[in-house]
């Protein structure tokens, strides 16, 4: 059999969905005349999961394949002379495909295999060469509520054999809860230690869940494993005891190289959000075995763990958002806060408040004397700045 050799030459390893995967595959040859009966490429999008319970020895595994499609780079067979060759291809990356991923216990891959036939049947030569995807997602993507300033509170009690030693209060205030990769986040936080103890080793943390799913080898029972992955960290120290304590400016930066959120649901239901008959709890889940989803984690010591959802999206807002489609929004919920409020029971921010948010917005608007509205700003926790702070508007750099 004739020495060949195989390689492919990609513009780029890594492509967005409903991209162009472009690129050569490059034949070496080191005899000559030999006839090539097929030259072909398979691309390959496959998810595989597969992990041992530590505990029961259970061997659980999964597989989904996304695409599976042949490319031929011959239209006839050809006989070739020693040399190299170069055979040019395009393929366009489905637009359902999930963001590429990889971990000890499962892996969504994309692979391009190139096949060579001989006039021999068994006379084959084949490579597998692996290329990444990610979906392109930006801020237009999203719901505004994932633009506004958010201040999360939370409440710890203590006790000690059934009778309470103090409580601590916790409030976390971002600016919004959607950033794009590379993006520098800036948190205020409140901590307020009612109790005596002294809370250690306190800080805020970003966080990658990856929940795989996957069926026992023989028993086929469904089971799922949560995996987590530090990404970003910001060391705060210790918090005395009956004490309050205001951190601000404390800065986490989203990794480049971070897996984008999936958001394929916010973009299937946001024309339909605002529109009359819509349900603004209506999710459409993603059947997908591996999902990842990110976090900000609040962690101290002695058992406090408190985390906030956060998105991750490749960009800002779209360079040309001319061609966004227009729909039909009530610009009355669009304008009617700054900024989001969360609990940790998820508590929506009293109509009331509303009402006296828009009131002081109106009152700075005509005025336009800062100093004159300095008496009159209202505050629901530690950080709100409702008169100075304006709401995100589409179009708008952040």
């Amino acid at each position: 059999m004739s020495q060949i050799s195989l390689n492919v030459v990609l513009k780029e390893t890594s492509v967005f969905t409903s991209e162009l995967l472009i690129g050569d595959v490059i034949v070496e040859l080191a005899d000559t005349e030999i006839v090539v009966q097929e030259l072909y490429a398979e691309f390959r999008g496959r998810t595989t999961i597969k992990w041992t319970n530590i505990h029961t020895d259970k061997i659980f595994e999964n597989e989904k394949e996304h695409f599976n499609y042949r490319y031929s780079l011959m239209d006839q067979p050809a006989q070739l002379n020693k040399g190299f060759y170069k055979f040019p291809f395009t393929f366009r990356i489905p637009n359902d495909s999930p963001n590429s991923f990889e971990s000890d216990d499962g892996r969504i891959g994309y692979t391009m295999r190139v096949i060579l036939k001989l006039n021999s049947e068994t006379a084959i030569a084949e490579e597998n060469f692996p290329f990444y995807v990610f979906n392109r997602t930006y801020f237009d993507d999203l719901p505004m509520s994932t633009l506004r300033k958010l201040v999360y509170k939370d409440e710890i009690d203590f006790t000690i054999c059934s009778i309470p030693v103090g409580s601590v209060h916790l409030y976390i205030s971002l600016p919004r809860t959607a950033f794009y990769l590379g993006e520098e986040i800036k948190i205020d936080i409140s901590i307020k230690n009612g109790s005596r103890k002294c809370l250690k080793q306190c800080s805020l943390q970003l966080i990658m869940k990856c929940e795989l799913e996957a069926i026992s080898r023989y028993e086929h029972i469904s089971e799922k494993k949560v995996i987590e992955f530090s990404i970003g960290f910001h060391d705060i120290g210790k918090i005395k005891g009956k004490t309050e304590n205001q951190i601000q400016n404390c800065k986490l930066t989203v990794p480049e190289n971070a897996i984008p959120s999936v958001i394929k649901h916010f973009q299937n239901s946001r024309n339909r959000l605002f529109n009359k008959g819509s349900n603004a709890q209506e999710v459409i889940k993603e059947n997908s075995l591996i999902v990842i989803t990110y976090c900000l984690k609040f962690l101290a010591q002695p058992g406090i763990e408190t985390e906030i959802p956060l998105i991750f999206t490749t960009s800002g807002f779209k360079p040309d958002r001319s061609s966004i489609p227009r729909t039909t929004i009530n610009t009355s919920i669009m304008n009617s806060s700054n900024y989001s409020t969360a609990t940790k029971d998820s508590s929506p921010i009293t109509d009331h408040a509303e009402m006296i948010l828009q009131k002081r917005k109106m009152e700075y608007e005509e005025n336009k004397n800062l100093q004159h509205l300095k008496d009159n700003f209202i505050y629901r926790g530690h950080f709100y700045d409702s008169a100075l702070t304006r709401p995100i508007n589409r179009g708008e750099s952040i």
